[in-house]
């Protein structure tokens, strides 16, 4: 019983949160791009369904996966391309965004602007998780071309340096 619980209860979260929708790229093409929707699978407590996802490869123990069918019926109901199912370690932290914020003590009223990720804005804020060890910081900036929290991940900045000075960064 508990289990037909939990995945009515995974199906509707993903239709609620993880809705993707297609992008068009440039003004003369119509490109999309390929969606992925994230399930995180805990030992101790329900999965998250997310299309953000911030943790280090320590944290994973492996990979799940799902029947054909289940893997097209979500497919199918969120308009993604991929559907990926990873198990977590035991007592992995992850924080949602309202937690991150908290944490890094951002206002309450600007918590409304919209989200960057490096240099990505964020379609659904709120399906952001990641590992604290994982965030390097959290600001609000405000300026010419609007206002926005900014969260830069862990080695972002060395990257885009690498990138910068020609160095093979990947």
């Amino acid at each position: 019983m508990m289990k037909k619980f939990y995945i009515l209860l995974l199906i509707v979260l993903a239709a609620r949160i993880c809705y993707g929708r297609p992008r068009k790229l440039t003004r003369d093409t119509l490109t999309t791009q390929f969606l992925t929707c994230y399930i995180l699978v805990f030992e101790d407590k329900p999965p998250i369904i997310t299309k953000y996802a911030f943790f280090d490869s320590k944290s994973v123990k492996g990979t799940a996966t799902m029947s054909e069918q289940a893997q097209a019926e979500l497919r199918e109901l969120l308009k993604i391309n991929w559907v990926i199912v990873i198990k977590l370690v035991p007592n992995t932290k992850l924080l949602s965004l309202n937690e991150l914020l908290e944490m890094y003590k951002i206002p309450f009223p600007d918590r409304a602007l919209p989200v960057m990720v490096d240099d990505e804005i964020i379609d659904y804020p709120e399906t952001i998780w990641s590992s604290p060890n994982q965030i390097e910081r959290i600001v609000v900036e405000k300026g010419k071309k609007g206002s926005f929290i900014h969260i830069t991940l862990s080695g972002y900045e060395k990257v885009k340096e690498m990138k910068k000075s020609g160095e093979r960064w990947h």
